[in-house]
């Protein structure tokens, strides 16, 4: 069965609004795609290559981000080589005050 109830036959040309004068309407929104990938190359090769400050054992640790420090810089759950203090048991992150979220504690236990 063809279109329209015919017996598919015939096959009616392809015309109306929609199938004439097709072309790149987006080329401006396409450059500003092509523009943000980029950005977005750019700020994760930053964000791999920096925080290497204090040397190698500090670079880009992802336990920074889920262990967090304690009010004097040490981070909770490792070793801090350059102070002489092991947190290793140390893993959860105490706030005594919550108004002042700077100072904060390591602690083995909530």
């Amino acid at each position: 069965m063809g279109c329209c109830g015919g017996d598919g036959s015939e096959n009616p040309p392809c015309t109306g609004p929609k199938m004439s004068g097709r072309g790149c309407t987006d080329v401006l929104f396409l450059l500003l795609f092509v523009v943000f990938w980029v950005g977005m190359f750019i700020l994760a090769a930053v964000a791999i290559s920096d925080g290497c400050e204090k040397g190698p054992d500090y670079c880009n640790d992802p336990k920074r981000l889920i262990f967090g420090f304690d009010y004097l810089g040490r981070m909770c759950g490792g070793k801090n080589d350059d102070q002489g203090w092991d947190y290793t048991s140390r893993t959860n992150l105490y706030f005594p005050l919550p108004n002042d979220v700077e100072l904060r504690f390591c602690v083995e236990t909530c």
